[in-house]
């Protein structure tokens, strides 16, 4: 059994499952001014580094990010909105467009997030939620589905208004789960987009995208950037809500939120912070890593003869197919030199029948050089192993040629007449020696009494 022990953990050194990394994680050594920041493995939902991630923020334009994904989950993108009054004339608009005119849902959707358009928000609310207020109940909606659970929408477009809030942590899910949606991902990651003409436009005109990071004559270009938005107000500060990836296999996002209106920090800090993340940090397939090294097979006790004697184990990644380590742990973790310890529910070397298919039996565990968790996988059975039957009670076959089962009494009831019956006869037998004993006596006695009454008799008789 030692030697099946010491097999199994060595086999199991590159199966890994995530739950949590217990290790000291880098940090970041920059200088934060804004407000809240928060940086996220887009992949995982790992947070890399948080400043006041749950206070709450304005989110200005960033608002657009839930508008867009709202849209797209339930709009027609081919149909033609009409631009209203009220879209028109909406305040903060860079898109431009006029009352009366005709624009297709997905070119809005363009014009919305990378002009920012104001106007063109407040026309995609009304069509699809059929007023503002309408929209509103959607995106909050929305917003509880994905539990954002400090974050409450008034409008479509992000300009100040009361009761209209949020937090980094929140925009963090929210933008982790929209750049999973294609059409999103497309959209916030253009550098322009062209316009169609209209009826209110004759020629086709270009909209560009306000997100810096994305522009490559720009002094904040960054070449991993792959979106997302922009927001301002006098309230709000400067925010960014960015995103950056393919750098060694990672996806990360940066949300920066209460910069100094009209400043500039947003950007080079998100810069630092995406460069933080690249450097410090893996992405780790780890669902790969389980699936290459196969399963592992551990013996059976108790297991029925016809059953299999040994049941092979995988591993379940119960965190996720792709987790996040800081570098030094991920490169341990590829090269299998972490420790292990692995624990079967059974308590020994060896699993007890019965075992049923898809039942968790054991955990393995993985540690770092001073003996913390870094990541736990569960042994999982991938087949059922019955368990050994009690023995069945053998049948005999009746003088007579009749076949006449013969069932085993009930433990401790005994068979026939039982140790008493057989008391109760020696007993009686006992009693009736007595009293043929005390018969014989009686009758002896009777008949040395009649030979005495002879005897006295014959004198008497004689002298007559």
């Amino acid at each position: 059994m030692k030697k099946i022990t010491a097999l199994l953990f060595a086999v199991l050194l590159s199966l890994t499952a995530f739950t949590g990394t217990a290790l000291a994680a880098p940090e970041f050594d920059g200088k934060v001014e804004p407000f809240a920041v928060v940086l996220m493995d887009a992949d995982t939902g790992a947070v890399l580094y948080a400043k006041n991630a749950d206070e709450r923020v304005e989110p200005a334009s960033t608002t657009k990010i839930m508008t867009l994904i709202v849209a797209l989950e339930q709009a027609d993108l081919d149909s033609v909105v009409t631009i209203s009054t009220k879209a028109a004339g909406q305040r903060g608009s860079l898109l431009k467009v006029s009352a009366g005119e005709k624009i297709v849902m997905r070119d809005l959707l363009y014009g919305m997030m990378l002009a920012s358009g104001n106007d063109a928000a407040v026309a995609v609310a009304e069509a699809v939620g059929g007023s503002e207020e309408g929209f509103a109940e959607l995106m909050n909606k929305k917003a509880q589905e994905l539990g954002m659970a400090n974050t409450h929408f008034v409008a479509p477009h992000g300009m100040h208004v009361e009761n209209h809030y949020t937090t980094a942590s929140d925009m963090a899910i929210l933008t982790r789960y929209a750049m999973q949606n294609p059409d999103f991902a497309d959209i916030v990651s253009r550098e322009n987009y062209t316009m169609p003409a209209t009826n209110k436009h004759s020629a086709p005109w270009e909209v560009k995208n306000t997100n810096k990071l994305l522009h490559p004559d720009d002094q904040y270009y960054y070449k991993y950037a792959t979106g997302v938005k922009t927001g301002s107000t006098p309230a709000a500060g400067d925010c960014l809500v960015s995103s950056a990836a393919t750098k060694d296999g990672m996806n990360l996002i940066c949300l920066v939120f209460g910069d100094e209106f009209n400043g500039y920090r947003r950007w080079p800090l998100s810069i630092e912070l995406f460069e933080f993340g690249f450097k410090n940090f893996r992405t780790l397939n780890i669902q790969a890593v389980m699936d290459a090294a196969g399963p592992i097979s551990v013996p059976v006790q108790g297991a029925a003869e016809d059953a299999p004697q040994a049941v092979q184990l995988s591993i379940k990644n119960a965190a996720g197919e792709y987790q996040t380590f800081d570098k030094d742990t991920a490169d341990k973790i590829e090269s299998g030199s972490l420790a292990s310890r692995v624990t079967l529910n059974s308590g020994g070397d060896a699993l007890t029948a019965p075992v049923a298919a898809g039942s968790e039996v054991g955990a393995i565990e993985y540690l770092d050089d001073a003996g913390d968790l870094v990541y736990r996988g569960v042994l999982v059975a991938q087949e059922s192993v019955a368990a050994a039957s009690e023995p069945v009670p053998e049948a005999s076959t009746a003088p007579s040629g009749n076949q006449s089962p013969v069932t085993r009494a009930p433990e401790g009831s005994g068979s026939g007449i039982g140790i008493l019956g057989w008391i109760l006869i020696a007993v009686g037998g006992v009693l009736l020696i007595l009293l043929i004993l005390f018969s014989a006596l009686l009758i002896a006695r009777k008949r040395r009494y009649a030979r005495r009454r002879a005897r006295r008799k014959r004198p008497s008789q004689r002298s007559r």
